[in-house]
């Protein structure tokens, strides 16, 4: 693996730690002019092997705002400062101290005039200080284009948020943002938690809210089996047999020739609608 490419084994959730306390804020310019993190030895953080006597290097205090190798970067990101999502997110930038995922001076979710690139977190997790972000906008009365503009997402995604926090299974996304302005109007106290639990297990999912963050890690650290993290997250009634009739999956296996030896195969449906393969002789057999 090229040290200049991301780490496709690295989770963009997740802190890394290079397990060394006492970095030495050394610096050392690859021979693609890349600036990576150089630690006590003969490799750089991300793996890249150095000649320290061959290379440029020098020791520098700000070290987080010169450095531009992104798994260097993304494997000791420092404290207070942003994990880089992709190669050009160089220099890196501060955190909020309030919302250690936004960045600071142009934190979106402390002052909404502050937003990001439109459409830039498209795609992204909704927290739930964005939701409640997003619901103060909506009572104020701001469009759909509006909050996506202010918020960094798209008007669409703002729409389809909002048809999962209305209750009941019919509401429409094309109108979504006024359906839930109005609610939100004649219901100050609106309970969009609850209706957004409704909406996750409609579709067999899990509403991941911040107490079940902390039990997560709370029993991670305590070194439960991975089935006892999986089982609070598995909606209670999972999908009905109706459901499993339309899978892919046949109720019974296949039945395969006995005979040994090449034979052609021909496909043909059983009785429950299902493709079978079953054995047919071959040609002048």
């Amino acid at each position: 693996m090229c040290a200049d490419e991301p780490d496709p084994r690295a989770d963009s959730g997740a802190s890394t730690d290079t397990g060394d306390e006492n970095l030495t804020p050394t610096l050392v310019k690859g021979r693609r002019g890349r600036v990576h993190l150089w630690l006590e030895g003969t490799a750089t953080v991300c793996g890249a092997a150095v000649d320290p006597q061959a290379q440029d290097t020098w020791v520098a205090d700000d070290w987080a705002e010169q450095v531009r190798c992104y798994n260097c970067a993304y494997r000791h990101t420092p404290p207070g400062y942003l994990r880089p999502r992709s190669a050009s997110d160089f220099p890196l930038r501060q955190a909020c101290p309030q919302h250690p995922h936004a960045p600071a001076g142009g934190c979106h979710l402390c002052d909404v005039d502050a937003a990001p690139a439109a459409g830039r977190r498209s795609g992204e997790y909704w927290s739930d200080p964005e939701i409640e972000t997003l619901l103060k906008l909506l009572a104020a009365g701001h469009t759909a284009d509006d909050i996506a503009a202010r918020v960094g997402r798209t008007a669409t995604g703002i729409r389809s948020r909002c048809r999962m926090l209305l209750p009941g299974p019919d509401a429409r996304a094309r109108t979504a943002d006024l359906d839930l302005h109005a609610l939100l109007v004649n219901d100050p106290n609106y309970d969009w938690r609850g209706a957004l639990r409704e909406t996750y297990a409609r579709q067999g999912q899990f509403y991941w809210d911040a107490p079940a963050d902390e039990q997560l890690r709370t029993a991670w650290q305590s070194r439960r089996p991975m089935h006892e993290l999986v089982a609070p997250s598995v909606p209670p009634n999972p999908r009905s047999p109706p459901d499993w009739s339309r899978s892919t999956l046949p109720p019974t296996p296949p039945t395969w020739s006995p005979r040994s030896g090449p034979a052609r195969a021909a496909r043909c449906t059983n009785e429950h609608g299902w493709l079978q393969t079953a054995a047919r002789p071959l040609c002048g057999s």
